[in-house]
């Protein structure tokens, strides 16, 4: 996996032709099975930022793209709410 190899995001879009956003989604499902570490891809800053915006909207995320259009994309949106869910499904 190029996550795990320490490839960038954008350098990951790039080399398989994809947008960004695209492989954020494969990133979250990543992240959801715990095979890629989302701190690779996101800063705890960032994550905690997201995570009160996902509480404070039920986890609706077509809610929060309509509330903040453009602050947060639907895949970063995506690999937060798989890494509280795997958090969730290990009791951490």
């Amino acid at each position: 996996q190029l996550s795990n190899a320490g490839k960038s995001i954008a350098d990951i879009a790039s080399e398989r032709g994809l947008a960004e956003s695209t492989i954020r989604t494969h990133l979250a499902r990543g992240i959801g099975e715990g095979q890629v570490d989302i701190f690779r891809h996101m800063g705890q800053r960032q994550i905690d930022e997201i995570k009160a915006v996902l509480e404070k909207h039920a986890g609706d995320l077509s809610e929060i793209r309509q509330t903040y259009p453009d602050q947060y994309d639907y895949g970063s949106l995506k690999m937060v709410s798989a890494y509280l869910d795997l958090k969730e499904r290990l009791g951490m």
